[in-house]
């Protein structure tokens, strides 16, 4: 099944549940609801999406992924009351997304998680990547992750959270950029001004990140 060119507004609850299914979402607005998306055991496809707006403090205002392995890629998240992802027990590939200005966290990262994050952007979340655990393995590389208003990653001790994480840009974090081991000039990762376009998230010319 395909969804595309809808707005999903208003909801008492999720605006979007996908339980077991497969489809393909593209083109929607996801605004205004309790919470945004959740997608359960799904190999879906969700691309070119706005989720914005959605109003519950609450882990997945924004999107929550619980297994499978879903495509999820080129969508915008900005202004979610609570994390934008939550992810857990899943394999998705989640690759360039900007996530923007969210009451809580970026990518929030539960038990068992193994997702691959590429070519994302998060800038001005309270922490850009949070590590709840590090039963983990996820793969996360070539992100921008600027102007956290508290962490740009946090981890819940010195262990590694992930398989893989490189050349990742994390810059201007509030209260640091990693809160315990700092992974600036490891692995390719750096700490240096993206230089974005205004409010488009693009870079522009000259950009450590390009």
């Amino acid at each position: 099944a395909t969804l595309t060119d809808l707005t999903i507004k208003g909801a008492t609850g999720w605006g979007l549940y996908i339980d077991g299914a497969d489809p393909t979402i593209e083109h929607c607005v996801i605004v205004d609801n309790a919470f945004g998306a959740y997608l359960n055991n799904s190999d879906g496809v969700f691309r070119h999406n706005i989720i914005t707006g959605n109003v519950t403090e609450h882990v997945g205002s924004g999107f929550e992924i619980n297994g499978g392995s879903p495509l999820i890629e080129k969508n915008w998240f900005e202004d979610n009351a609570g994390d934008a992802f939550v992810l857990e027990a899943t394999t998705a590939e989640i690759y360039n997304n900007v996530i923007v200005d969210n009451g809580a966290i970026g990518f929030k990262f539960l038990t068992d998680d193994a997702s691959t994050v590429l070519n994302n952007t998060l800038h001005g979340n309270q922490h850009g990547l949070y590590f709840t655990t590090s039963l983990l393995s996820p793969m996360i590389a070539n992100n921008i992750i600027t102007s956290s208003r508290e962490f740009g990653v946090r981890t819940t001790s010195t262990d590694d959270h992930w398989t893989d994480f490189e050349h990742n840009n994390v810059y201007n974090s509030a209260s640091g950029d990693y809160n315990y081991t700092d992974l600036t000039g490891t692995d390719d990762n750096i700490s240096a001004d993206p230089n974005f376009v205004e409010e488009a998230y693009s870079l522009a010319w000259p950009s450590a990140s390009i």
